[in-house]
């Protein structure tokens, strides 16, 4: 699914799998990534949010 058409529930939903992918793995090198990719996420959900309540 293309970030431009995802909805902010599709990326919340997105976000809980990459923290829940984050705590089951063993690797420190791949929790950093799962921690990564959830904090992007929920950056870009602050953002959608922002820009739908400015508008």
């Amino acid at each position: 699914m293309p970030i431009e058409t995802a909805t902010p529930e599709d990326l919340a939903d997105i976000q809980a799998r990459a923290e829940l992918m984050a705590d089951e793995a063993t690797e420190p090198a791949v929790r950093i990534f799962y921690r990564a990719a959830a904090a992007v996420l929920g950056d870009a959900i602050r953002r959608m949010n922002k820009d739908t309540s400015d508008a």
